[in-house]
């Protein structure tokens, strides 16, 4: 079922409960999912880790790649997750981090999501419409994924600035024996990046890009994780 995010308000939501996650079945046609830069590390031992360009806004972001085409998950096997890393945003579930006209953060779920109920679960707000510590915890992510999502943007704005990013086509081999392309992909250009005048490598060395950068493209190497098996 499509995703259906509202804000959430202490009226409309008072008798909303949040289910743990132990059940990963709906995030089973998801092929990607966003990846803050701080995950950069430990998800690059997980999946591959691509940068994506939006057709509308020509913006940029960083991915993780779970499948060869749309609509596929290697790594939701009979509603378990099987990778070692799982994505914040996909740990933030049902709820999602927005930034509103008065660039504030905006704090909203997904209603339509199996997690969302009247009857089991965490509460979200107590007898008095307060915050319950549950949703304060909740929110509290929700702002450390905000501001990652910030951070990462940056590092995506140094990565366009010097044009380091290169469209790419991953070519991986089927248990079939039939080669898979994975098109519209943006890689990091190995040989632009040696390239760097020596005050930009310094940079990106003082920022911790290096960092980042190297356990993308280390990640590249997990592509044959995406074949079905």
């Amino acid at each position: 079922m499509e995703a259906a995010y509202v804000a959430l308000n202490n009226k409309e939501h008072q008798n909303i409960r949040i289910k743990d996650m132990d059940n990963f079945e709906e995030f089973s046609n998801d092929h990607m999912a966003p990846l803050m830069v701080q995950e950069f590390i430990q998800a690059s031992a997980s999946f591959p880790i691509i940068f994506t360009k939006d057709p509308k806004s020509m913006q940029f972001k960083a991915v993780a790649l779970f499948g060869l085409t749309p609509e596929t998950n290697q790594f939701v096997v009979e509603g378990k997750w099987t990778a070692r890393y799982l994505p914040m945003v996909l740990r933030g579930q049902p709820f999602i981090a927005r930034e509103n006209e008065q660039q504030s953060i905006m704090i909203g779920f997904n209603s339509n999501s199996k997690l969302v109920n009247t009857t089991e679960g965490h509460r979200l707000f107590d007898e008095n419409s307060e915050q319950t510590d549950y949703l304060k915890q909740q929110v509290a992510f929700m702002g450390k994924i905000a501001e990652y999502h910030h951070i990462t943007s940056l590092f995506i704005k140094h990565l366009t600035d010097n044009e380091l990013l290169q469209q790419k086509v991953l070519t991986i081999k089927g248990s079939n024996g039939k080669d898979h392309n994975i098109q519209g992909i943006y890689t990091i250009d190995e040989e632009r990046l040696k390239n760097l005048a020596d005050d930009k490598l310094v940079m990106f060395a003082k920022q911790g890009l290096f960092g980042p950068i190297y356990a993308h493209l280390s990640s590249l190497g997990q592509v044959d994780l995406l074949i079905k098996s």
